[in-house]
């Protein structure tokens, strides 16, 4: 893990706010990042602070949960979000807002789209089905004969359908 104190921010991750009009938005995009991925992103907003004027504070904030912002700071012109998580093939909209020394307030809205997706932890699993007959010897705790068993769940046919127990 590095000190923040020595962090270098990665140059494909950081967004330049350009020089504009005052109250014209303009919404730009991120790099993608994969679901997995633990990764810094930044906005620098120098081309919008003027002469000695430095940010003092600073939030990111997102449109969903399934985008974690593990943490995020300012340095010098930048403010640097440290994210985890998403979802796959699902755009984020992040917010990232400056409070400046000299009382200015700006505001920068990202979007960050994803990629990628986990594996199913269910897709390997091995089932042990044991399908029991008029025939079947039963342990005691099992139910009734019109029943079938999964991986320690019974089910157990009635009335046209079935109930899980």
């Amino acid at each position: 893990m590095e000190l923040l104190s020595s962090f270098t921010l990665n140059p494909l991750r950081i967004y330049t706010v350009p020089k504009r009009i005052k109250n014209k938005k303009g919404i730009s995009t991120f790099p993608e990042k994969h679901i997995a991925s633990y990764l810094d992103y930044s906005v620098d907003f120098s081309n919008l602070l003027s002469d000695g004027e430095s940010i003092i504070q600073g939030k990111v904030m997102c449109n969903h949960t399934e985008l974690t912002i593990n943490s995020s700071f300012f340095r010098k012109n930048y403010l640097t979000a440290f994210l985890s998580g998403g979802k796959e093939s699902l755009s984020f909209y992040l917010t990232f807002i400056i409070k400046t020394n000299k009382g200015n307030e700006f505001c920068q809205e990202i979007i960050l789209p994803t990629y990628g997706c986990f594996k199913d932890k269910h897709a390997n699993t091995m089932y042990k089905v044991r399908a029991l007959d008029t025939h079947s010897q039963t342990p005691s705790h099992i139910p009734p004969l019109n029943a079938l068993s999964i991986n320690g769940y019974y089910l157990i046919y009635k009335k046209n359908s079935y109930i899980m127990v």
